[in-house]
């Protein structure tokens, strides 16, 4: 028996140990998210109450389980494939299950209650949230399979990325709550010229380093949800997207103007290695650093 429990699911597997780094997580401000894979033909229980919300999308086929969620009662379903579980914080959610021969895992999302007023002024208090447990949404789906797919990559995540799409799923969940239809916010307008030129430079000075959504909305003085609508509106593209953008021009700049090693200018301006800068620059240009510096000399 194993227990593996760090301010997330409690997870107990009978007759087994854990598996090793079946848990891959990220983290910013206000939100967590993991992937965790579950061995097939293993049996398990878990456990989770806790200071933030849960929400979870389920790759799990069961042999056999039961599930406990506070104001919903007992529950028993199987084929957990593409089904989602919200639980506030504070409820509390528990059960047992042993899921079937094949590949399974889930990605979980926690995120903060306290984040989610700051982002919208008009949404209810947190604790009038209510449990959802094994239903399906398109479009949080979607949301959900990205940030999985950003938890599945070799290569670090966007942390830009990951922070914009963590904050989407939980005003999804809102607007499934009933507290928040997107199409109800009114259009918020660009970026001030002068919000514009300061983000310009603010970006231009710090291309090398992480740049977090906070950090950028923090700047231009306004929520993160509505910084994202203004940026984009203004520039053509999202944050993540025209940062990226910017990297790679400047990559250019140094492949043509420098003999530099590609692995040398990947960590300047602040990519993983060689092989995320290299990756990043053929899916913009069409060609790899080494192709683009001979092309031009």
């Amino acid at each position: 028996m194993n227990v593996v429990s760090r301010n997330q699911v409690s997870l107990t597997f009978k007759d087994q140990a854990a598996p090793r780094d079946g848990r891959r997580k990220l983290s910013w401000r206000g939100f967590a998210t993991e992937h965790v894979m579950v061995p097939g033909g293993s049996e398990l229980s878990y456990r989770w109450v806790g200071p933030t919300h849960y929400l979870a999308v389920h790759d799990l086929k069961l042999a056999d389980g039961e599930i406990s969620l506070d104001d919903v009662g007992n529950f028993r379903m199987l084929d957990l494939r593409n089904r989602m579980t919200f639980v506030p914080m504070g409820c509390t959610v528990s059960g047992w299950s042993r899921v079937s021969n094949r590949q399974n895992a889930f990605t979980a999302l926690y995120y903060d209650p306290a984040v989610i007023p700051e982002e919208l002024e008009s949404l209810r208090a947190a604790e009038g949230r209510r449990p959802m447990l094994y239903f399906d949404d398109g479009g949080l789906r979607s949301t959900l399979g990205k940030i999985e797919t950003l938890l599945k990559a070799e290569q670090p995540a966007n942390s830009l990325y990951a922070e914009t799409l963590a904050l989407l799923a939980a005003l999804e969940v809102e607007r499934l709550q009933g507290n928040a239809a997107f199409g109800k916010i009114p259009a918020s307008g660009g970026l001030s010229l002068a919000q514009e030129r300061l983000l310009r430079g603010y970006i231009s000075e710090n291309l090398c380093r992480d740049i977090s959504l906070g950090e950028l909305a923090a700047l231009a003085k306004l929520s993160r949800f509505h910084f994202a609508r203004a940026f984009r509106k203004t520039f053509g593209l999202p944050p993540h997207q025209f940062i990226l953008r910017a990297r790679i021009e400047l990559a250019k700049t140094m492949l043509l103007r420098s003999s530099l090693p590609v692995q040398q200018i990947a960590e300047e301006l602040g990519f993983a290695n060689q092989g995320h800068l290299s990756a990043a620059f053929r899916r913009l240009t069409g060609h790899t650093p080494g192709q683009f510096r001979r092309g031009n000399l």
